[in-house]
């Protein structure tokens, strides 16, 4: 989001008036950008749909490489890109993806009135009793601390999911348990 407080944007010209190095995670990394206006509009209008149990996703345009978003932030500066600022490239993170996946498996997208919101239909999505009785079940498993009960339930439920604990079988903390039904 263009201006939020996670914004690579503000780091980027902080560490070109530093004079650098720019770091960038991964040459290929893609990220969409929007302004917080104009997401909030959209999630607004979404909630206008009046759809119980919705989900759907912003068309936010095209992916930016960050790279380039570096080196145009670097030029936008007065500077050239690697003669002036250096960009250095640190390698990614624990989790991060080279692109944002807005859709998983077995899901698709479904126009709506609304241009640039998509409604977003799949298995989970077509039967919001059976995702409720899942969301219990997960709830009761964290609640045990049964780990891998919870991560085989959740792997269960989105299709795509895969856990790196669960593959190791190695122990998530109780906490992270919760975190990760809290950030359902």
């Amino acid at each position: 989001m263009l201006g939020s407080n996670g914004s690579v944007i503000p780091k980027f010209l902080d560490q070109i008036k530093r004079g650098g190095p720019v770091t960038v995670t991964h040459p290929e990394v893609e990220r969409f950008f929007m302004t917080i206006p104009e997401s909030v509009n959209l999630v607004l209008h979404s909630a206008s749909l009046n759809d119980n149990g919705g989900l759907y996703i912003l068309d936010m345009g095209t992916p930016i490489k960050i790279l380039e978003m570096a080196r145009h932030l670097i030029r936008l500066s007065g500077l050239v890109p690697d003669e002036d600022v250096r960009i250095q490239i640190t390698g990614l993170r624990p989790g991060e993806k080279l692109r944002e996946e807005l859709l998983d498996t077995g899901e698709t997208e479904e126009p709506t009135p609304i241009a640039q919101v998509i409604k977003v239909r799949g298995p989970a999505l077509n039967d919001p009793d059976g995702l409720q009785s899942a969301v219990l079940r997960l709830e009761a498993l964290a609640a045990k601390g049964q780990q891998h009960g919870l991560l085989e339930a959740l792997s269960e439920l989105v299709p795509g999911f895969h856990s790196q604990a669960a593959a190791d079988e190695t122990q998530l903390p109780l906490s992270a348990a919760g975190d990760l039904l809290a950030s359902t």
